[in-house]
């Protein structure tokens, strides 16, 4: 894999390099290089291997559940980021160096705080849910460029109050029921598109949050193993 440093410096914005860095793959997982965060919107297809390829990125999402009632933690998405004024659960970018566990613990104390939680601490309790893949250009023209490999996380909450949304990044923040919140995502109110190509996926990813919320995460250790890989 290689750095597309020859994109990077033919970009208009002369400060890509010192901004944050992800990786970039093929649609079969193939990695293609690592280039900036910024730039990606701006690459609708490459060339790679005599081929032209559209790149696709890896990302994160959690529910983050009280499991006193089942409630779940959505955002309304802060004005100053990308889908502005849509409903998302915590989700993120996969930076380069990063695995998707550390990401996803990085993304939960920026977006809400997670008082009292250390990083250990919450990579400790994230409960990996399974992973899902969305075309973002096939459903969404204002994300006409945005492919991922999403991996999804769940986190039991002890008290609701530790959860306090940053307002840069999240205009709002409401606890709601959780069967509420599958029908809201099927229904596309939610920013991920559950599509007819990965609705098994989403419906397994559904039923292993119901699981995890009652204590019975059925999640073998050789999927925790192949997160850290």
């Amino acid at each position: 894999m290689e750095n597309l440093d020859n994109v990077i410096t033919n970009s208009e914005d002369d400060n890509l390099k010192e901004k944050e860095q992800i990786i970039i793959y093929t649609e079969e997982k193939e990695p293609i290089g690592i280039i900036s965060k910024d730039l990606y919107p701006r690459i609708n297809t490459l060339s790679f291997k005599g081929r032209e390829v559209h790149p696709w990125i890896e990302c994160v999402t959690c529910f983050i559940v009280d499991p006193k009632d089942g409630k779940i933690a959505v955002e309304l998405r802060g004005k100053d980021e990308i889908d502005a004024g849509m409903l998302d659960i915590v989700s993120g970018h996969v930076r380069y160096g990063e695995i998707s566990r550390t990401t996803m613990a990085r993304e939960m104390q920026e977006e809400v705080g997670m008082n009292g939680y250390t990083r250990p601490k919450i990579l400790d309790k994230l409960i990996f849910l399974g992973k899902v893949k969305a075309d973002f250009a096939k459903y969404s023209d204002n994300k006409i460029n945005l492919r991922c490999f999403s991996t999804a996380y769940a986190f039991l909450i002890d008290d609701k109050e530790k959860i306090m949304a940053n307002e840069s990044a999240v205009a709002k923040l409401a606890w709601v029921d959780k069967e509420a919140v599958k029908n809201a995502i099927r229904t596309s109110m939610f920013r991920f598109p559950y599509t007819e190509e990965n609705r098994d996926t989403f419906e397994k990813i559904f039923e292993n949050l119901d699981k995890a919320i009652i204590g019975k995460n059925f999640i073998g250790v050789e999927e925790y193993l192949r997160e850290w890989k």
